[in-house]
């Protein structure tokens, strides 16, 4: 069983997860300003100094909002002390243990970002897979630790407080927010805009805007969109390298 579910995500990973389309939707994704902590003092720190130093800015310096027994489960979690559940595959993992058949995941950075705002930071892992980019989010519920991943086709631009940009392919892109149920997950749309999925009576695309479920004009939808981007990006610290 786990060899199928393994060979499944492979073929999403090679196939479903190629890179996002080029529309208008695309250059808030490639152009975002993503914020990364400076690593220049890392060459005389081990992991452990170095993560618990980045995991503190982010809370003293950001407004994160994390208690300090929740922090040590993190830090454990980066340096594969503690383990976690993997939603994949329902077992339990270290995260440098994760494999997708003959792939690794490989962390590149990390950040806390309350993503579904309930006041408590969830550890925002961005990661390679073979050479495609995925996004791994743990969320805590009553004690136990899940992970759930997401390509950046389905999590781009995640910003401070935790939205986040989609693309379903050219034309059709929308701005989320998690929500977190039992062991999964729901996606809750902001903002959206579809394109292709109606034509009008010449044969011509009808392009629709949403804000919250609801039907809004171009303008409207054009002024969320513009306030979406200018929110404050996540930030990020580079995943340290054993020395």
């Amino acid at each position: 069983m786990y060899r199928i579910i393994s060979i499944v995500i492979v073929i999403i990973i090679f196939t479903g997860c190629n890179k996002i389309e080029r529309d208008v939707s695309s250059d808030i994704y490639e152009n975002s300003d993503i914020s990364v902590l400076s690593t220049e003092d890392n060459d005389s720190m081990d992991v452990d100094d170095i993560i618990k130093r980045d995991l503190t800015h982010l809370v003293h310096n950001n407004d994160y909002i994390s208690d300090d027994s929740l922090l040590v489960t993190y830090m454990d979690i980066l340096t594969s002390k503690v383990s976690f559940c993997n939603s994949d595959f329902d077992e339990k993992v270290f995260l440098n243990g994760i494999n997708y058949d003959d792939y690794s995941l490989t962390p590149l950075s990390y950040s806390l970002i309350d993503m579904n705002k309930d006041n408590i930071s969830e550890l925002v892992l961005e990661t390679l897979i073979g050479a495609m980019e995925f996004i791994l989010v743990l969320h805590v519920n009553e004690g136990e630790i899940r992970s759930h991943m997401f390509s950046h086709r389905q999590m781009g631009d995640i910003k401070m407080d935790g939205s986040f940009f989609s693309s379903g392919g050219a034309g059709y892109y929308c701005i989320n927010e998690l929500a977190f149920a039992d062991d999964g997950y729901i996606m809750n749309q902001l903002g959206c805009h579809e394109a292709g999925s109606e034509f009008d009576e010449e044969g011509n695309v009808v392009i629709s805007y949403y804000l919250n479920q609801k039907k809004v004009n171009e303008i409207d939808f054009k002024s969320y969109l513009n306030d979406f981007e200018e929110k404050e990006d996540a930030i990020w610290c580079e995943f340290p390298k054993a020395n």
